[in-house]
């Protein structure tokens, strides 16, 4: 029989797969963190863990992208899709293959009657529904929201985020993120 992930486990494996295994691990822990403490709020307060995994956890990796700023729903949605092919076509054009995914994903949603589609930036900054354009490059706009969130998320490199007392995510710089001997710091 195979045992079932923990949702830490399902976490990590999803962040992981979008921002590596360095960022990967520490935005899960940070989105279980929040999931937790919503959760909290929502059931009150549970002193054991295991009581909370067995309620419905309130941490979709999805929404917690999206309310930190550091992945829109539109951009998401067509992103993973996109990457999956690209491992599996490392030869193809990736601006047409993001175009090919995103009218992949509007044909599939509207054959099974989604009623609202998120409209996907394409490759030339139009929309995929024919909307208002972005005026951007959406596979562009991905990747770079991708490093820019490994830059942010990956240890030695930016700032670990670190839970404050009053709840909100405060930004700590070590002298070791920013390269300084830790010896050399005057008292």
């Amino acid at each position: 029989m195979q045992r079932r992930m923990t949702q830490l486990e399902s976490l990590e494996h999803w962040f992981t797969r979008l921002y590596g295994r360095m960022a990967g691990g520490r935005m899960a822990a940070a989105c279980l963190e929040d999931g937790l403490e919503r959760t909290a709020l929502r059931y009150g307060h549970t002193p054991d863990m295991r009581e909370a995994y067995n309620r419905r956890l309130d941490c979709s990796p999805q929404h917690w992208l999206s309310a930190r700023g550091l992945m829109p729903k539109s951009l998401l949605e067509n992103g993973i899709p996109w990457l999956e092919w690209m491992d599996a076509h490392p030869g193809d054009d990736p601006d047409k293959a993001w175009d090919a995914v995103a009218m992949r994903r509007l044909d599939d949603k509207r054959r099974r009657g989604v009623r609202h589609v998120t409209p996907t930036p394409l490759s030339d900054g139009s929309n995929s529904t024919g909307g208002r354009p972005y005026g951007f490059n959406g596979r562009r706009r991905f990747e770079s929201l991708l490093d820019m969130g490994r830059l942010e998320w990956s240890p030695g490199m930016g700032a670990a985020p670190d839970m404050a007392a009053d709840g909100f995510e405060d930004m700590v710089l070590t002298a070791v993120d920013l390269g300084i001997d830790p010896t050399t710091i005057p008292v």
